[in-house]
């Protein structure tokens, strides 16, 4: 390599600093790699050669294939609801390699948007788990109070691990897996607008700040990290998690149907059509109505 000076170049006989194989102006001004090392020419510095398979994706396509046999095997599953479940359990192991990798200092730059949303979602955790107990459960649907009465286990289980872990992992309760009567519990119409406004917020206040941060970080390292492998499964789990959620407050939204109180009045207004309809028939084969 050599040493610059104001005027002159001089040659030095110092090391290249692995893992630059050969060196310019100083010990980390790489122009050529060792094996198993790619080079970048505008940094100029060696990046160590990544190869991941994309484990936490390929878990997805396991789940919605299992979930799918399931469903076919038990026509009674709910499929988005099934698939959410086992879904968010990939979301806290990729989001818990994420935290190890910064806990070992892989994870470069300020990420203060990632903080904040793994805040928040803690936050919500614990609202979930006060709303729950107290409204869900206490002034739910009966079916869903009676699964905490006939399957306490693993009812309190899973209800625990949504608390502790994931809210969204207590819509296992409602989805039918399989047709198990211990995962076949309903949501009234109260306790369904409660869940939709939980996903709601974890939509705003935890979906977009970690993808936001995520476009941040990759346009500032792109894929010389495996950090940034790692955080794009995240959000792709993420999205899909999200996408399921909106699929599910659309369905609940009085705009995407009729709902159940429109479908009550409709009931008895065609109850009273009939009856209207047929106390007519009845005064005119009497002879007691009057002719038009």
């Amino acid at each position: 390599m050599y040493v610059i000076d104001e005027d002159t170049i001089q040659p030095s006989c110092d090391f290249c600093e692995f893992p630059c194989q050969n060196c310019e102006k100083n010990a980390t001004d790489c122009e050529e790699c060792y094996p198993g090392w790619l080079y970048y020419d505008v940094d100029r510095i060696c990046y160590e050669e990544i190869i991941w398979y994309f484990p936490f994706l390929g878990g997805v396509v396991v789940v919605f294939l299992f979930v799918f046999v399931v469903d076919c095997y038990k026509r009674s599953t709910n499929f988005l609801h099934s698939a959410l479940y086992f879904l968010c359990w990939l979301e806290d192991a990729v989001l818990g390699y994420l935290l190890y990798m910064w806990y070992i200092g892989e994870v470069d730059g300020d990420r203060s948007l990632t903080i904040i949303s793994l805040g928040v979602e803690v936050i919500l955790n614990l609202t979930f788990m006060a709303v729950h107990c107290k409204l869900m459960i206490g002034k739910g649907s009966l079916e869903y109070t009676q699964l905490y009465q006939n399957y306490r286990y693993s009812s309190y289980c899973i209800s625990t691990i949504a608390y502790l872990i994931n809210f969204k992992m207590s819509i296992m309760l409602i989805s039918h897996f399989a047709g198990r009567p211990r995962f076949s519990g309903t949501l009234n119409r109260d306790g369904w607008q409660k869940f939709n406004i939980f996903a709601l917020l974890y939509i705003g206040l935890v979906y977009l700040p970690f993808t936001a941060d995520f476009y941040l970080y990759f346009t500032t390292f792109g894929l010389r990290q495996l950090t940034s492998f790692i955080a794009a499964e995240a959000c792709v789990i993420r999205t899909i998690i999200c996408l399921i959620l909106m699929l599910e407050i659309l369905s609940q939204c009085a705009c995407a149907g009729v709902g159940e109180i429109d479908l009550a009045m409709r009931a008895q207004l065609d109850k009273r059509k009939k009856k209207g309809g047929a106390g007519k028939r009845k005064a005119r084969r009497s002879g007691m109505a009057n002719e038009e």
